[in-house]
Parts: structure tokens; C-alpha cells; sequence
């Protein structure tokens, strides 16, 4: 009896886990059973920005298997989450937490929220259709099906008809009805069959897009007010009845069936419940931004970064520094402690944002072969004080340095070079990736200079970087990471100059509030302490170099080491003022210059001035004959 009744309990639990966590076979009745939700609580992992653990991206042709599963509108869940059979098209950079549909199980947390892509065949014609999900939740390997939110999509202006009771066929359609997808009935599921798409299909078959790529926050949004309340909708129903009487036949006395609707109780109930909003214990999907990292913080090391500081660090003026602190945003905290978030750069490779206006590009001689092997860079400028700068090793690198640059901001719609063969002859891979992305590429008339903007722009990146080598003592070989470091503040820095008012040319290009976490506790060639081994090792000391975009997690720096190499690390401190003052502190940074100048000496002169305010006019003058930008 005993036995019996333990193996009554086990059947019962089984069948309640059944019920609560996902699409499996019910073990005891052999059944499909659909669950609300299939979230299951576990750690939080680390994102990486382009290797982000068991990404399976069938876009960048690393998944050959097809997965095939359901598309279902499920309104309980409150963002767009994708399952198996949808690839990763990119990324945003932000994650969200994952409740399931009680308070009784954890969250899953720091889940990326991506745009990702299913293929739908149509079983007539045989067309194959890339549907495009902005602003999705990823679960992937850990769901079977989709489930889409019909009032995302509807916000998006997508027609949706889930209404198995109208006499309307279900369906999805775009707004201008150009494209329409029927939807099937499954029990009470309501969706369509869709599976992962191949590479070739994602470059070649017709995309349609069914939510928006601007953030999608389900606990704010605002939907249109109804125009009737309820009593007027249910006036307008009875309002709207119809009376079909027969007339009777000539002498005869038979009367037809007279037919009169006086309330159609159905429809009424249907509108009703419709309007009424329940609270319901089913699956929600929270979505919020990246959290907040959560660690104690030393005051010395990562205080608030003041006017002053930013002034000194970016080497600009206190205005402006006021000014580009009002204007973006510091929500990242660095800490000593925990392990921040990994980045996710937004790999994008079938949509590319159209830059407006008129862009020029032009190639800049380093005058030196720096530590890294470059010896040119390639300068991109919109003339509003806007300007990206890509070291090369050579001038024939110049197409690939347009393709970075496509990928990493949007596409130029008219780009001004000059005559160069290698930015204007016809089998470069510069005038390939122009006619790919069909760029109105202007060639300026021989010995013009003045009719490319990037000229005047490569001057003034040269002088700004020039008074940066000059004040922190920077070897001349590290002039590729001083570029990129001098562009990068510029492009962060408000201005009021060119029309910005006030806004940080950056901001002007991409549309969006700039971050500049990455770039508050450091300097250009700053003295900084760091771990190395993944943070097992001793502390080292080493210069700063910039922040390492396209190498490590959130916030990982370059850092030139005493050995003379640049590594990426993210275990980087900031020297203290209190630990400068130090004995000890004072003989280990002086011999770190001392084994880091014998290992990258000038050609000429080994001392470049001093670090201060100015610096020395007589290390100008060496330079001023040496290099003729600065003889204009």
C-alpha cells in the first residue's frame, strides 16, 4: 500500500513539472502538453562581444543544420523571445531578466536582447520569406518554438488577426499589405511552422520586418485610447441590429420566418472581455537594461569624474568638459571586484544605416613605422567635426579600412577622396565595397587638395595628437594608438561649434545619446597598475593606450607593458595621487620609462619634452622642420 502511494506522489510531481516548465511528453498520458512557461533558473554567464558562448549564427555560415519549430503568438509573454529557430543577426548590447509566470522560480538573468531572423515557406509557391525580430530576447538551444508578442508587432503597424472567432482567416500582413502570412490553429495556439535560415537565404530571399529596431520597453509603452468606453460600444452594438421582415404573398395567408436580432449576446461578450484587462499568473518577460554592476568601490580609483578631471584627462577646455558630461551618459562603474558584463558589438550584416550628408576620407602618412607595423591611416570626416581614424600597414588597405568603418557606424551616401589608385582604381577592394553599397564616390581635380575636407581634418588630428606626444613624453611609434585615442574625444566632446549646439558630434552621426564610461579614468599614456593571467598574476605597471574596442569584455584598455608590448586587459587600475607620492611608486614607474624608451627610441632625440601644461618650444621646433603638416 505503501508502494503504491509513493508511486502516486511521483506521477503527480512529474506531471506537475510537466505542466509548469515546457513543451515535453506528458509521462504519464503520453500527451503534448504546452506549457505557459520554460524558464529555468540558472547562472549568470558572461557575454562576449563577438563569441558569445554557444552562438549558433547561421548568417555567418557557422550553422548548417536546419531547426525547425513554431512561430506562436503568445501575448502573456511581453517582448519577442526566440527559440531554436531563429539565428542571431546581431546584437544590441543590452540583456534583460527572464521571470517565469510565478514568483515561486528565479529569473533567468543577463539575457541579450538581439535581432534575429526565422524563414517561413510559403507551401504554394514554394517563396521562402526571412522574417526579421527586432528587439527579441535570445534563448535559443533553450526553446523549441517563438513565441512573438502580436502587440509589438502591432505597434511596428503590423495587421494582426488572431481572432479565431471572426470571420476573417488569421493571418499576419505588413501595412501595405504587400506581404501576408496566414496563421494556423493548434488548440487554442495560434501561430505558423518557421525554421532557421541558411546563409545563402539570408542574402538572397526577401526580408520583412516585424517589430522595431528602437527599444521596446513592455512595462512603459503606451498603446492609442479607446474613443468609446463600454456602454458606448455595447449602445452602438444594439444600435447596429437588424430586422429582415417578409412581406406576405398576394391572398395568401402563409407567413415567411420574420427574423430579428435584438442583442447578439456573443459579440457583446467578445467586445467586453476584450476591453477588460485581467491580471493573469502567466509567463512575463521583464526587460530591462544592463544592471547595474554591484561591488564595493575604492574611493581612490573610481571616484566621480569632475569637470576638472575630464579637462585634464581628455586635454580640452573646463567649458567644454562641462559641457560633454551634461550632454552624455557614465552609467558603467568600473570595479576591482567583480567581473563586468562582456560587450556585444552589433555585428550587423544585411542592414546598413545610410549616413546623410557629405562624408570625405583621405589617406594620412604616419611618418613613422609604428610599434604595431602600420605605417598609414585611413581618415573618415563628415566636415561637421566628426572624424574616424583606421591604421594600416598600407595604402592598399585603404578598402578594407571603408569596410570597418561601414560595419562599425553606416554606409556614406557621397564620399569625397582624391585621385589615388588606391581609392579610386577599379579592381580596389575601396571601389568594390563603394559599388556593394552603392556610395557616390567624388574624385577631386589633381593638385586640388582643398576639395577633400578630410585634408583640413588630418591637420588638425595631427596637431592635437602632436601636443598630446609632446606633454606625456609618448614615443613616436605609438602614433596609431594616439590617433585613435585624439579622434575618439573628439568625436565625444559637446561642442558648440558647426551647428552642434552643444551636442558631441558623435551624437550627431548615430542618433543616440553618447556613453562615456569607457573613457573617464584614464589619460593618454597615463601610468596604470594591472593584473595579468586573467587576474591570478602579480600587479604590473604599464601606460595606457586607449580602450580595446574589438579585443576583451566591457571596458578592457590597451596597456604597453615594460616588455614593450600592448596587451588588452580589463584589470586595470589607476595610479592614485597617494601612491605617486610613494618612494617605491616613484622608482618603479621611473624605471618603467627608463626599459620602455630604450625599447621604442626616437630616430631623433630621446627626450620629448616634459608633462605639464605646455610643453618645451624647443622640442617644437625640431618637429616643426620635421614634419610638414605643421609648416602650413
Amino acid at each position: 500500500m505503501m508502494r503504491n502511494y509513493s508511486n502516486h506522489v511521483l506521477i503527480c510531481l512529474r506531471v506537475f513539472i510537466v505542466e509548469c516548465f515546457g513543451r515535453c511528453k506528458d509521462i504519464v498520458k503520453g500527451k503534448d502538453v504546452r506549457c505557459i512557461a520554460t524558464f529555468s533558473s540558472k547562472a549568470r554567464r558572461q557575454l562576449s562581444g563577438l563569441h558569445a558562448g554557444p552562438r549558433k549564427v547561421a548568417a555567418q555560415g557557422r550553422e548548417t543544420s536546419i531547426n525547425y519549430g513554431p512561430l506562436e503568438l503568445d501575448s502573456h509573454a511581453d517582448t519577442i523571445v526566440c527559440g531554436s529557430n531563429c539565428v542571431i543577426m546581431h546584437h544590441t548590447g543590452k540583456v534583460c531578466d527572464v521571470s517565469p509566470y510565478t514568483d515561486t522560480y528565479d529569473p533567468i538573468e543577463a539575457v541579450p536582447i538581439v535581432q534575429a531572423a526565422t524563414a517561413v515557406d510559403n507551401q504554394e509557391t514554394g517563396e521562402t520569406t526571412i522574417l526579421i525580430l527586432n528587439e527579441a530576447i535570445w534563448l535559443g538551444e533553450q526553446m523549441d518554438h517563438t513565441l512573438v508578442n502580436p502587440n509589438q508587432v502591432r505597434a511596428f503597424g503590423i495587421q494582426v488577426q488572431d481572432n479565431p472567432f471572426d470571420q476573417a482567416p488569421l493571418f499576419l500582413a505588413t501595412e501595405d499589405s504587400e506581404f501576408s502570412l496566414p496563421l494556423e490553429c493548434k488548440g487554442t495556439i495560434i501561430g505558423v511552422t518557421t525554421r532557421t535560415p541558411t546563409a545563402l537565404e539570408l542574402q538572397t530571399c526577401p526580408h520583412v520586418v516585424l517589430s522595431s529596431e528602437h527599444e521596446w520597453d513592455p512595462q512603459n509603452v503606451r498603446f492609442p485610447k479607446s474613443s468609446r468606453t463600454v456602454e458606448e460600444e455595447i449602445t452602438r452594438t444594439i444600435g447596429a441590429v437588424t430586422r429582415e421582415d417578409n412581406s406576405l404573398g398576394d391572398g395568401d395567408e402563409q407567413h415567411n420566418e420574420t427574423t430579428k436580432v435584438i442583442l447578439d449576446l456573443g459579440a457583446i461578450s467578445r467586445r467586453i472581455m476584450g476591453s477588460i484587462s485581467k491580471e493573469r499568473k502567466v509567463s512575463q518577460v521583464e526587460t530591462v537594461d544592463v544592471p547595474t554592476t554591484r561591488a564595493f568601490q575604492t574611493k581612490g580609483r573610481h571616484t566621480s569624474v569632475t569637470p576638472e578631471d575630464l579637462s585634464e584627462r581628455w586635454q580640452i577646455g573646463l567649458e567644454a568638459s562641462k559641457a560633454t558630461l551634461k550632454r552624455t551618459t557614465q552609467r558603467v562603474i568600473r570595479s576591482a571586484v567583480m567581473p563586468l558584463a562582456r560587450r556585444y558589438r552589433a555585428d550587423r550584416m544585411f542592414e546598413r544605416k545610410r549616413l546623410g550628408g557629405k562624408w570625405a576620407s583621405d589617406t594620412m602618412d604616419g611618418r613613422v613605422k609604428s610599434l604595431d607595423g602600420n605605417q598609414y591611416a585611413q581618415v573618415f570626416t563628415n566636415g561637421g567635426f566628426f572624424a574616424e581614424v583606421y591604421p594600416m600597414a598600407s595604402k592598399k588597405d585603404a578598402g578594407i579600412a571603408l569596410r570597418t568603418f561601414i560595419m562599425d557606424l553606416g554606409v556614406p551616401e557621397h564620399l569625397t577622396v582624391d585621385g589615388s589608385k588606391e581609392q579610386t582604381g577599379k579592381q580596389t577592394e575601396f571601389v568594390k565595397q563603394c559599388r556593394k553599397h552603392d556610395i557616390t564616390l567624388i574624385r577631386t581635380e589633381p593638385e586640388r587638395s582643398n576639395q577633400n575636407p578630410a585634408e583640413g581634418v588630418i591637420r588638425e588630428i595631427r596637431k592635437r595628437w602632436f601636443r598630446t606626444m609632446i606633454r606625456k613624453r609618448v614615443p613616436r611609434r605609438l602614433w596609431d594608438y594616439g590617433l585613435r585615442w585624439t579622434t575618439q574625444v573628439m568625436q565625444r566632446t559637446s561642442t558648440e561649434a558647426g551647428g552642434l549646439r552643444g551636442a558631441c558630434p558623435l551624437e550627431q552621426v548615430t542618433g543616440e545619446t553618447i556613453d562615456i564610461s569607457e573613457y573617464l579614468d584614464f589619460g593618454f599614456y597615463d601610468h596604470v597598475s594591472f593584473w595579468d593571467n586573467a587576474g591570478l598574476g602579480e600587479i604590473q605597471l604599464g601606460r595606457w593606450l586607449g580602450v580595446s574596442h574589438r579585443v576583451g569584455s566591457l571596458m578592457s584598455y590597451w596597456i604597453l607593458t615594460k616588455q614593450g608590448t600592448v596587451i588588452s586587459r580589463t584589470t586595470v587600475q589607476r595610479i592614485t595621487n597617494l601612491e605617486k607620492e610613494t618612494t617605491e611608486m616613484k622608482e618603479a614607474t621611473a624605471e618603467l620609462d627608463r626599459v620602455i624608451s630604450g625599447r621604442l627610441k626616437e630616430e631623433f632625440g630621446e627626450d620629448l619634452g616634459y608633462e605639464g601644461a605646455k610643453p618645451n618650444p624647443a622640442d617644437w621646433s625640431e618637429y616643426l622642420d620635421h614634419d610638414p603638416d605643421f609648416q602650413a
